[in-house]
């Protein structure tokens, strides 16, 4: 896996938990995490993104994405909390200018 200038985002979604998002060459976005004191490999989640993606966690468990796609495309990408699977990429409108 190569890494982009897209650059990487971190967050700690539950107590203990590290999740690590970054952008590779090719604009997917893969995600792995820490728990219990082990990293689980990388996950290539899809989508091309062309900045950053920006992550939040709004209850313990649950982790949303943000990236902006070609020509502006802003969309997400959510991972269930109970299941810890991630749903399909959803585009959040158009016309967007310049990184998330």
């Amino acid at each position: 896996m190569r890494l982009t200038a897209h650059g990487i985002e971190a967050i700690a979604s539950a107590p203990g938990q590290i999740d690590l998002l970054a952008v590779t060459e090719d604009g997917h976005l893969h995600y792995r995490h820490f728990d219990n004191g082990v990293w689980n490999e990388w996950e290539d989640l899809g989508g091309h993104l062309v900045y950053p993606p920006k992550a939040v966690s709004h209850t313990s468990g649950s982790l949303a994405v943000f990236g902006m796609g070609p020509g502006g495309n802003l969309v997400s990408i959510i991972r269930n909390r109970k299941t810890g699977k991630f749903g399909g990429w959803v585009s959040q409108g158009h016309g967007f200018v310049g990184n998330v």
